[in-house]
């Protein structure tokens, strides 16, 4: 077979194209440092490096998840370690106050302490985190609880209603207040039969308009509605301050003269409500714009309020003990705790104050406001100005004029969404730590703040100690403690539940550097060029090269036979 030049040629350059190329993958493995640069240098090993890349990128995420949750825990943890240190000092008070030995002035001044304690605690409970509130489950931006402060200025009524259009802060009066009717029926009720000087009696009525009401004690009277001056027994008349006093908050008449007792005694039950009745024009004159007799007694049928959202329509709870007041024009009402000790009207009609008076009380826990002061209850009612041209309508001292009530105080509610809603704390936040496996990071406030036996939640707890301290009341403190320490032991609970999280993400995260080592250096056993074994074949191959090189000149020569 003849060997022509064309063919010598070709193989030559074959050659030589092979050594150089053996040459330059040696040079890019000594400079990458990586033996398997494209699919074709090792199918096969190619294909686990991939798996291992991708394996080495899941660890890496699961690393940051773990950091990341590692770091939310840990602010959580810090916060409820604060958490801790308050109510520990709120037992200390609590324990303090329950001593004897301390006044009611001593616990004043601890009520303002414990108050503080309060309102750090509820910025403690909205701790943030690069932004997101940590102990408000998946709702990260809106605060689990806010303080909020009423909007002072009341300006109008509306429907038995006040409300501010700021805070749109309302005090339900629904059924606060009503009339007697000419066909109702007030009597004196008593179930003893001998009755003795200094025993009270209680004034009691029948309605003609809800036949479900009989029997009904009537009390929270307007004195000046209904002055009782003058009672008359069948015919007999007794005089108020001679004969009795009335007490108008309870609708209880107390027995001062033998007459008015001896009277009492021989009425027969069966004709109590006749006999001992107090007749329509006793208690009712002038008349209505039909010109018919118009009882005038007004009274209420409670006098205790619930104060309420306007906006969202929910009840106002957990206000802050001690933050409650209320002002008409330049008239302020004074809270009260404790025993209410009304006063009396004399003979005379002047009015005489009681030891312990006040004009209205709060429960700050559930929102409820309770009124004693006949003056401000009046001033309340809105029909007293709904209708200025009604006979009945009266102008009393102070009485409320639109923009002049102002009630003010500070509560906590729930924290509201970009679309004015609000929310509570749900849902859990999870992490992927490992393939396949989850785990919680959060701890919500609603969860954290309530113990699981007694029931009993954080805001309550301290609302009612808060209370107890402001009213000197021995046994609420003493209740307190007993709620604290449950509280003391919730939070200790959680506590111990973020640590346990806590401890398995650090064990996680040092399995995970443990894999990605090992997952690294099974990478690299595979992916990593021998440089000492590369420089050697590099050397050898570039020997190789060059020879070829001088074995092609040698072969390759031109003759004349090229060019024929």
């Amino acid at each position: 077979m003849r060997t022509t030049f064309v063919t010598v040629n070709r193989n030559v350059q074959n050659q030589l194209s092979r050594r150089y190329s053996d040459m330059v993958s040696l040079q890019e493995q000594l400079a990458t440092g990586k033996r398997l640069r494209k699919p074709s240098d090792d199918p096969i090993d190619v294909a686990n490096a991939i798996k291992l890349r991708t394996k080495k990128t899941q660890l890496s995420q699961y690393k940051r998840n773990i950091e990341d949750g590692l770091a939310v825990m840990g602010v959580a943890s810090s916060a409820m370690s604060s958490m801790n240190e308050l109510l520990h000092r709120a037992r200390e008070l609590a324990v303090q106050a329950a001593n004897g030995t301390y006044t009611d002035s001593d616990r004043m001044y601890m009520q303002k302490e414990v108050d503080q304690i309060f309102r750090q605690m509820m910025s403690v409970i909205n701790t943030q985190f690069k932004g997101n509130y940590v102990f408000n489950g998946t709702n990260t931006r809106t605060p689990p609880f806010v303080i909020e402060r009423s909007g002072a200025d009341l300006p109008d009524y509306n429907n038995r209603t006040m409300a501010t259009y700021g805070q749109e802060l309302e005090i339900s009066l629904q059924n606060a207040a009503d009339h007697h009717t000419a066909g109702d029926t007030i009597y004196l009720n008593y179930s003893l039969s001998q009755l003795k000087i200094g025993d009270t009696v209680q004034l009691t009525w029948d309605s003609a308009t809800n036949p479900n009401i009989h029997g009904k004690a009537l009390d929270h009277i307007f004195p000046e509605s209904f002055p009782m001056e003058q009672y008359t027994i069948s015919g007999e008349t007794f005089t108020k301050g001679i004969d009795y006093t009335i007490d108008y908050r309870s609708g209880e008449v107390t027995i001062l003269s033998e007459n008015f007792r001896d009277r009492l005694n021989n009425t027969p039950t069966h004709d109590r409500v006749a006999l001992t009745g107090i007749s329509h024009n006793t208690y009712g004159s002038g008349t209505n714009i039909d010109g018919d007799p118009a009882p005038i007694l007004q009274y209420s049928l409670t006098n205790t309020f619930q104060i309420i959202d306007g906006k969202f329509g929910e009840d106002i709870r957990n206000i802050f003990p001690g933050s409650f007041s209320i002002k008409i024009g330049d008239r302020e009402f004074v809270e009260g705790f404790g025993k209410y000790e009304g006063g009396f009207y004399d003979a005379d009609g002047v009015y005489h104050k009681g030891k312990n008076e006040f004009d209205y009380s709060i429960d700050y826990e559930t929102g409820k406001m309770t009124v004693y002061n006949m003056d401000l209850l009046r001033d309340m009612r809105p029909e007293w100005l709904q209708n200025p041209e009604d006979p009945h309508h009266r102008d009393p001292e102070n009485m409320y004029r639109p923009g002049q009530l102002q009630i003010t105080f500070d509560y906590i509610t729930r924290g509201t969404d970009i679309y004015g809603e609000k929310v509570s704390s749900h849902g859990e936040i999870f992490r992927a730590i490992e393939e396949g496996i989850t785990a919680p990071i959060n701890m919500r406030a609603d969860e954290m703040l309530r113990d699981r036996r007694s029931g009993n939640d954080m805001i309550g707890v301290f609302m009612r100690y808060s209370q107890a301290l402001l009213k000197d009341d021995r046994d609420g403190i003493q209740h307190a403690l007993d709620e604290l320490s449950t509280m003391y032991d919730a939070i200790l609970n959680s506590e111990s539940e973020m640590g346990a999280r806590i401890y398995r993400f650090e064990l996680t995260l040092q399995r995970n550097g443990e894999q990605f080592v090992e997952v690294s250096a099974q990478s690299s056993a595979l992916e990593d060029a021998d440089l000492a074994e590369v420089i050697s074949k590099l050397l050898l191959a570039e020997n190789v090269y060059s020879a070829a090189l001088q074995a092609a000149m040698r072969v390759i020569q031109p003759s004349l036979a090229n060019y024929m």
